[in-house]
């Protein structure tokens, strides 16, 4: 009976601990009283988009009663141009944020960006500098939303970005889209965003291109405009209009 009894005591006594352990994990957010903030961003998106965070940041009252695990998930889903967020806190009250977003990749109709998360943003959200680097993209579209079809955001992000040096990229649909070639405008590689131009097709079209330039097909008074279609199967069709 005692060992039994001993037993029992020593299991409560590890359940008591363990609980004590837990309820500290989960109480420890919430300890910490946060009496400003202190917010570092990285140089990809705008001042004014900087300004709009730390605002939402600094008034709101939500975020006061969280706890620091949630702060970061809250932030990112008011701005999704957010990557990551690292939070510290500091002895005086002030919790130190340091924000990290994601970058710019292409820009669509010069007016929107598509961002490294396949997410569509306006463009004035990012600074001047790291749009310099942003590949441009011509759509059929003025209105551009993230409604736009998966199949686009997995064909743009297939490209590799040495062919934008070569050609521009112009898309009406998703069954047809442009690579215009940029020193001979009369030239374009025909595809859709399910047979994108790989390295092999864009070797074919350049060999057809030059066939059509030893032609004199280019120089002519009456200029046509050249397609290479390769959205067949096993072969590559040349059209003129």
């Amino acid at each position: 009976m005692r060992i039994a009894l001993k037993y029992i005591k020593k299991i409560v006594f590890v359940v008591i601990i363990a609980a004590f352990i837990f309820i500290a994990k989960e109480a420890r957010n919430y300890v910490f009283s946060v009496d400003g903030y202190s917010c570092n961003f990285d140089n990809i998106i705008s001042c004014d988009h900087k300004n709009k965070i730390f605002n939402f940041i600094n008034l709101s009252k939500e975020l006061k009663i969280c706890s620091l695990e949630s702060i970061s998930q809250k932030i990112q889903e008011k701005f999704c141009v957010i990557k990551n967020i690292e939070l510290s806190h500091a002895a005086n009250g002030i919790l130190n944020l340091n924000i990290y977003s994601n970058k710019p990749k292409f820009i669509l109709n010069d007016r929107y960006v598509l961002s490294e998360n396949k997410i569509i943003f306006e463009k004035s959200i990012f600074s001047k500098n790291f749009l310099n680097d942003c590949k441009p993209v011509t759509l059929n579209s003025d209105e551009i939303t993230n409604e736009i079809e998966d199949s686009f955001r997995q064909m743009i992000f297939s490209f590799p970005e040495q062919y934008f040096q070569e050609y521009e990229l112009i898309r009406e649909s998703r069954a047809k889209s442009y690579l215009l070639d940029k020193t001979n405008k009369n030239f374009s590689i025909l595809f859709n965003d399910f047979v994108v131009p790989d390295d092999r097709l864009l070797a074919y079209c350049s060999y057809i291109k030059n066939e059509l330039q030893a032609r004199g097909e280019f120089n002519r008074k009456v200029k046509k405009n050249w397609f290479a279609d390769i959205r067949f199967e096993d072969q590559i069709v040349v059209v003129s209009k």
